[in-house]
């Protein structure tokens, strides 16, 4: 299954798993495809700031930034090897947070200069499903939410400050 995030101007981008589709939506009734860029490595997450898309691979496991600007021929900028298992990505301003699939961990990257992503390290959040994977995933500034559930019933949900990546703080549940 594809995820979507929004691109610059009006543009769609969808992750269909080994490629990265973009979309015009100037008129949102009849998208029209641009191009598709193939991601040998398969795309496991996806998400977008201005003239960036950040994408988790699956084979081998890595962090990658798009160059987006001209969206017939996205460039790939940077790629952060040995970062395992991203199952969702949000940016919220200049932080790029990554979160994992198996474990209840996010990790925090500094994206102020999208071209070289910092690492600021990585804090758990315990609120998820029964394997580890949040059904929803938001941040607003340092502030991230993860919903989980099982057997198809929201029943988990947590909000965490992030100002210290390595030391996520339950604020709420």
């Amino acid at each position: 299954m594809g995820r979507l995030a929004s691109g610059p101007g009006a543009q769609l981008f969808r992750n269909e798993s080994s490629h990265l589709a973009i979309y015009s939506v100037v008129d949102p009734a009849a998208p029209v495809l641009l191009t598709t860029h193939p991601v040998s490595e398969g795309i496991t997450a996806l998400a977008t700031q201005g003239n960036y898309a950040f994408l988790g691979l699956n084979s081998p496991p890595a962090l990658r930034v798009y160059d987006v600007s001209t969206p017939g021929a996205p460039s790939a900028i940077v790629t952060l090897p040995e970062v395992y298992d991203i199952a969702r990505l949000v940016v919220s301003g200049t932080r790029l947070y990554a979160n994992y699939g198996e474990i209840s961990l996010t990790r925090v990257f500094d994206i102020s200069d999208p071209t070289q992503p910092a690492d600021l390290g990585a804090g758990f959040m315990e609120v998820a499903d029964w394997s580890g994977h949040p059904d929803g995933f938001a941040a607003n500034g340092n502030l991230v939410g993860s919903v989980g559930n099982l057997d198809g019933e929201a029943n988990s949900a947590g909000i965490y400050d992030m100002s210290t990546p390595t030391n996520a703080v339950l604020l709420w549940n």
